[in-house]
């Protein structure tokens, strides 16, 4: 049996390129202006679920983002920027210490990842110009406080490093994701790529029987009703239900990671829960866990999404990282600013377990008898992937096929 057919997990990387000009244009009001964000010491996650509900108004069909790779990925520009840039970043990702944070962060993940049947790997890397002047103490503390590589590149053959990085982003992934960067995404003027990989694989603690997988039916946003694949189980199952929302949690083996699927309740629209998508939101839920015999019946499904991400950063009031007024001076005496935010992602849910990946490339330039009740999973939902605080992978499901 093949490993996409018997786990569950989930990768994300994260690609940051700097190149030759940029335009010297005014920005949006709302990017020169940006809202006012929230103060530091957020919750992890929280960065992500703002990007997640910008998505969730503009994307239709199915929808997943990793927030821990995207702020991750961001956290990879903070020790490299300076004066506003280096605010604007602090009071977006939430903390003034980035570096410790995300180690500390990272070294959570790898205790909770018993040798059980879960698998969780992160990786980082530096792909600058050969001819590109980076600072030694910020390089040190890539190095130090992310793990990070550094491997040169000569972007005049853009296609060539770009299959050099999407050969890096194929092995981290497990082969989830083989191509992160398209034709054309990357030029001579490309100064620096940076890449932020995560991987997770998980067997549920415990697995749907494979013959009690069956035909069953899924409502469609749309009101038209599909035939798919149902897993069904029986048992306690943990399970809370609110006024807005219902949902059930399921468990990987090791007990640390869980997959968390949510229901709106009759009168509600997955809209309504989208919109207020928060980790707050989701540990309000998750403090209601109680295990109740439930029958359960859950789509199997794969997912896959890519999105450029550089307009909902802008919304989100990070326009002046696109600008000729980025300063990161401190990873770089060349100027440089963000020009493209690519992330892609893919999960797949089966008997055994989930498997996932996600990519996110930041494209920078110069200047995710008692009647047992049912929780049946037909029709569009929320799923969020946890390990321990950590927000690994959120989404929404709203064709399973």
């Amino acid at each position: 049996m093949s490993r996409l057919h018997k786990f569950a997990g989930g990768l994300a990387a994260l690609t940051l390129l700097a190149g030759g000009c940029i335009e010297a244009e005014l920005a949006p009001e709302a990017t020169r202006n940006p809202k006012p964000t929230p103060p530091p010491e957020l919750l992890p996650g929280t960065f992500g679920c703002r990007v997640f509900r910008e998505l969730a108004e503009q994307e239709k069909g199915n929808l997943l983002i990793s927030p821990f790779s995207l702020e991750r990925a961001l956290s990879l520009l903070e020790p490299g920027a300076r004066g506003e840039t280096a605010e604007l970043l602090t009071r977006a990702l939430g903390s003034g210490a980035v570096g410790p944070v995300v180690r500390q962060r990272l070294e959570s993940l790898h205790r909770s990842a018993p040798e059980n049947g879960e698998v969780l790997a992160v990786a980082d890397a530096l792909w600058p110009a050969g001819d590109l002047p980076l600072d030694p103490a910020t390089l040190e503390t890539l190095r130090r406080e992310f793990g990070a590589t550094v491997q040169p590149l000569d972007y005049r053959d853009s296609d060539a490093a770009a299959a050099a990085i999407n050969t890096w982003v194929d092995r981290e992934t497990r082969g989830l994701i083989p191509t992160l960067l398209q034709p054309g995404q990357l030029s001579a003027v490309t100064r620096l790529v940076l890449t932020d990989a995560l991987y997770f694989r998980g067997e549920w603690a415990e697995p749907f029987a494979a013959d009690e997988t069956r035909p069953g039916r899924f409502r469609l946003l749309s009101g038209e009703t599909v035939e798919l694949l149902m897993m069904r189980r029986e048992g306690q199952i943990r399970h809370f239900r609110t006024a807005e929302a219902e949902g059930v949690e399921l468990p990987y083996r090791g007990g640390r990671s869980a997959l968390l699927l949510v229901l709106p309740n009759p009168g509600y629209e997955l809209a309504d829960l989208e919109k207020k998508l928060t980790p707050e939101l989701i540990r309000e839920w998750t403090a209601q866990l109680r295990e109740i015999e439930l029958l359960l019946q859950l789509p199997k499904c794969s997912l896959d999404f890519s999105s450029p991400l550089s307009p909902v950063l802008k919304q989100l009031g990070l326009g002046p990282l696109f600008s000729a007024g980025a300063d990161f001076s401190g990873l770089s005496p060349e100027p440089l600013a963000l020009s493209e935010v690519i992330h892609k992602t893919r999960l797949q849910l089966d008997e055994q377990g989930t498997e996932a990946a996600a990519a996110t490339a930041v494209i920078m330039l110069r200047g995710m008898p008692q009647v047992v009740p049912r929780f049946t999973v037909d029709r569009p939902f929320l799923l969020l992937l946890r390990s321990g605080d950590e927000l690994l992978f959120v989404g929404r499901v709203a064709d399973p096929r």
